[in-house]
């Protein structure tokens, strides 16, 4: 779930006494970018171990305040030749080339919410999309309290451009693209076919899904197209909300073509507590057909961990709900979510939003935005649970 609970609240921070940590990196792997793929071209081994300093976070809550609180969540990774800018559920933004703290630009949004601006509280999860004609589009989660929000399409304001390493700032809401949905983002497809990925429902009362609809062009939805929902929470233990009245609930996808495959990031849980959690799920074709779904990664569960008592459970990229279960990081961060997946100098990141580490009261630390390392091994022949891994840290 998204911000249901203000940031203000995430700015009571507790972390007295807490020594914060942060990846600095001494591995290599080959990936060449190209377009929208990230193609193999040869991958060298992780190493045993990279170092955690004590720098925080790449955004921490230092850089909070404002209409939104503290920290950073939800970041949205865009690419604009050799920098990098990242949005999320802020007015603020950043530009950086090397995924450092040291070298991060703090710019402002500027929106015009037009005949909506009665009813927006906040903004959750921007995301900024460049379209094959050039223009500059931004997508936002328009908030109007509780649980009612909607997708909005905006664009630059008059006489805004976008220059290298200047850009746009101030944008203009042009239409409410999907009501009753959150966390937006377009993704064009290998054929050249525009799609917006959201959180959203079927029908009224259907739950929620991971939602793909199809654009005519980047602000016009495609009404001969059925809005089709790619990825559910399915029948796992591991995704409660654990909760009264919680259920189940996928969030907040984010897609990258690599080396063959579609590779999704998607968040599970509550989102305000320590059961949030990062997952990954694969696909050969960007949108599955009618029916189909991206396919999870499963490992066995012979002491029950999840009291499912079905002898497997999902498996997590990372998460801090159990620390018997593979890629539990409670010892460094807690509650991760939100993930993307970035090429730079051929080395893979991911950079994601996450809490400091804490056992009781997790909405109580703000979400921040870290980066760590990845790797990603798609072969023949290779187990899925081995496809994408993240080195264990060793702590100094």
């Amino acid at each position: 779930m998204k911000n249901l609970i203000t940031e203000q609240r995430d700015g009571r921070s507790r972390r007295s006494g807490l020594i914060w940590h942060r990846a600095t990196v001494a591995w290599c792997c080959w990936v060449v970018w190209g377009g929208l793929e990230l193609a193999r071209a040869a991958v060298l081994p992780l190493p045993v171990s990279f170092t955690y300093t004590s720098n925080g976070p790449l955004i921490g809550e230092e850089e909070g305040g404002g209409r939104h609180g503290f920290g950073f969540p939800d970041p949205k990774v865009f690419r604009d030749g050799e920098d990098f800018y990242i949005t999320g559920t802020s007015l603020r933004f950043y530009r950086t080339r090397s995924f450092q703290k040291n070298d991060l630009t703090r710019y402002d949004l500027k929106l015009d919410f037009g005949s909506e601006a009665s009813r927006v509280q906040k903004i959750w999860s921007a995301s900024l999309y460049r379209h094959t004609d050039g223009t500059y589009h931004l997508y936002a989660t328009l908030n109007y309290g509780e649980f009612e929000t909607s997708v909005g399409h905006f664009v630059p304001q008059s006489g805004e451009v976008w220059r290298k390493q200047s850009p746009i700032k101030r944008w203009r809401l042009a239409r409410v693209l999907v009501p009753n949905a959150y966390d937006a983002t377009a993704f064009r497809d290998g054929d050249g076919t525009l799609y917006l990925i959201y959180d959203g429902s079927r029908k009224p009362k259907d739950g929620r899904h991971i939602m793909a609809w199809r654009m005519r062009d980047p602000g016009t939805m495609d009404t001969g197209f059925q809005p089709r929902a790619f990825f559910s929470s399915g029948a796992f233990r591991s995704e409660n909300l654990d909760r009264p009245g919680g259920g189940r609930l996928v969030e907040a996808a984010t897609i990258s073509r690599i080396q063959g495959k579609y590779v999704m990031l998607y968040s599970v849980g509550d989102f305000n507590a320590a059961n949030y959690k990062l997952g990954v799920a694969f696909s050969d074709t960007l949108i599955p057909t009618e029916g189909k779904t991206y396919q999870r990664i499963f490992a066995p569960d012979p002491t029950n961990i999840w009291g499912s008592g079905r002898g497997k459970e999902v498996l997590y990229l990372l998460q801090t709900q159990k620390p018997g279960w593979p890629n539990y990081w409670g010892r460094y961060l807690q509650a991760p979510g939100s993930g993307n997946l970035v090429e730079r100098l051929g080395q893979l990141l991911l950079v994601f939003h996450a809490r400091h580490p804490g056992e009781i009261n997790v909405n109580s630390f703000p979400r921040c935005t870290w980066t760590m390392p990845v790797q990603v091994n798609i072969v023949s022949g290779v187990p899925p649970e081995q496809w994408i891994r993240i080195p264990v840290p060793a702590v100094k």
